[in-house]
């Protein structure tokens, strides 16, 4: 079939194609085999020839001999205009079985369409859009957190809505439950502290001082933080799954649609659930370090139990276990809100439950050791 025109490539001899330029657009002549194995020499010979992608308007197979499904597609991909409709526009000359195989690709277009490239960026560009994803993630959690204390004024203001259930069932989760687990830990971080500690010091004959380093650290610092980190990777990640299961099971919809606030149904009873339970924690793990490293004192240090006694009432003041407590009704707030916004905001889709899980406990150790930095500052200005 031919088609007058001026000639825009004049290669005539070309072994894959032909284009020509006509009144209506650029019509491609296909020509030879067009199937995978010869498409990395069709796109060399189309780039040498300044081809550009979906630049033609019309595309004539009377001179092809073969075609696949490959071929079909760099074909579809150069018709300019919206192969996704009808299959007859846009291909002249093409016999029964071509078009065929021309449909079958067709509705699979859009799915692997080539993306354009992107440019490429040096470290300081990928640090930069590092650093704006952290400020929208950081941002929204600030959000989350306002709605929500907006919901805990009206709870208060009202306490008959507060589901006290719920919160009961959340505290028995985060409190009764991970008992054994904190005791466990802090009393075998008290008794490899004084271990540690007691090498140092007892060749200088300064083993009672174990005492006060294991104490205060302990109920100061260490307790805190690790419960923390722990109640993150525990009741974090467990209110980040059941909230995003349900938001992909659609209950959360159910309940707006019940006239029913998320927030106080879901977010709040979790909140105020793990800001009781973990000062209640800390206190336990205060309770299971000190008598870890008591444990281990008598026979690393000589130390009888009451000499430990006596020298940990000396060395632990209130002031030092009231900081470790006042750090966790905040180090409970960030987990909760972190855990909260990140299950009510996963994707509906199974994988986003994993993957929303994961980040709640990297954010929420991230969270508890930053605001524990900033508390040791602001504790070291006030001479505490």
């Amino acid at each position: 079939m031919a088609f007058p025109g001026k000639r825009m490539t004049p290669d005539a001899a070309s072994r894959w194609f032909r284009l020509e330029q006509v009144s209506a657009g650029n019509v491609l002549y296909a020509m030879g085999d067009w199937r995978l194995a010869s498409l990395p020499a069709i796109d060399a010979a189309l780039a040498g020839a300044g081809v550009a992608k979906a630049l033609v308007s019309e595309i004539d197979g009377s001179a092809l001999t073969g075609l696949d499904s490959a071929g079909a597609l760099a074909l579809l991909l150069l018709l300019g205009r919206d192969t996704a409709g009808d299959g007859a526009a846009g291909l002249l000359n093409f016999n029964e079985t071509r078009r065929d195989i021309i449909n079958l690709v067709r509705p699979h277009l859009d799915a692997v369409r080539l993306a354009p490239a992107r440019s490429q960026q040096g470290t300081l560009g990928h640090v930069g859009r590092s650093a704006g994803h952290v400020f929208v993630m950081v941002r929204d959690h600030v959000r989350f957190l306002g709605l929500t204390l907006m919901e805990l004024v009206k709870v208060v203001a009202r306490p008959t809505r507060l589901r006290t259930r719920e919160l009961a069932q959340q505290i028995g989760q985060c409190f009764v439950n991970a008992i054994p687990i904190v005791v466990l830990l802090m009393f075998l971080i008290g008794m490899v502290l004084t271990y540690l500690l007691a090498l140092v010091t007892e060749p200088y004959g300064a083993g009672l001082f174990v005492v006060d380093g294991v104490t205060v650290g302990v109920c100061r610092e260490i307790a805190p933080i690790l419960v923390a980190i722990l109640v993150a990777g525990r009741s974090g990640a467990a209110f980040t799954a059941e909230l995003a299961s349900m938001n992909l099971r659609e209950e959360v919809d159910a309940i707006a649609v019940l006239g029913l606030s998320p927030f106080q149904v879901l977010v709040l009873p979790r909140l105020l659930a793990l800001t009781v339970a973990l000062p209640l924690l800390i206190f336990v793990g205060d309770v299971a370090g000190i008598f870890g490293s008591m444990v281990l004192a008598r026979p690393q240090l000589d130390l009888s139990y009451a000499t430990y006694i006596e020298r940990t009432a000396a060395a632990l003041t209130p002031r030092q276990v009231i900081i470790g407590l006042a750090k966790a009704p905040l180090f409970a707030a960030a987990i909760a809100v972190i855990a909260c916004h990140m299950g009510l905001a996963a994707p509906r889709e199974a994988r986003a439950v994993g993957i929303s899980t994961t980040s709640t406990v990297v954010q929420s150790i991230v969270a508890v050791i930053l605001i524990d930095a900033a508390l040791a500052i602001l504790f070291a200005k006030l001479g505490w």
